[in-house]
């Protein structure tokens, strides 16, 4: 089973500093998004999935009134 972990948390199994790891986590960040805007295009937008949006809104169901 994965377990989530913190960035705090990969520092010390890697071996690196804390600021480190959170360049590198933004540097594939934002490759990531490069690449997702050079491929992604013409899609229409009117069948947009929003299930992560329902599980947090079933998630927290009783917050809403």
């Amino acid at each position: 089973m994965l377990r989530a972990a913190t960035l705090r948390g990969i520092s010390p199994t890697v071996n690196l500093a804390y600021n480190t790891v959170i360049s590198l986590v933004r540097a594939a960040s934002q490759k990531g998004q490069m690449i997702h805007n050079a491929h992604v295009q013409n899609i229409d937008s009117s069948q947009i999935s929003s299930d992560e949006f329902w599980s947090f809104v079933k998630k927290n169901k009783n917050t809403v009134r």
